[in-house]
């Protein structure tokens, strides 16, 4: 979890690059550790990805998010977001 906040903090700062470094380590130790639920993690990197121009990649990290099935809070930022900044 700490890698996840680290990244998405660092996604909101600008730190692009960095945030999207922390978030990759992020998915990769939850898989490891075989966590149950990876969806805020996938839409903070689709999120990322989205930032960084790289619109295929976000659309896949946020189908991931949507799919993976998506918290409460995740399906509402979702809806905040997409009705009000055209994501995908």
């Amino acid at each position: 979890g700490y890698l996840d906040t680290l990244g998405w903090a660092l996604a909101r700062l600008g730190r692009l690059e960095e945030a999207e470094t922390a978030l990759r380590k992020s998915i990769a130790l939850a898989k490891k550790e075989s966590s149950l639920n990876l969806s805020e993690i996938y839409y903070h990197l689709g999120f990322v990805c989205r930032e960084l121009s790289r619109h295929d990649e976000a659309k896949e990290y946020l189908t991931l998010a949507l799919e993976d099935p998506p918290t409460q809070f995740l399906r509402d930022e979702f809806c905040r977001r997409g009705c009000m900044h055209g994501w995908p």
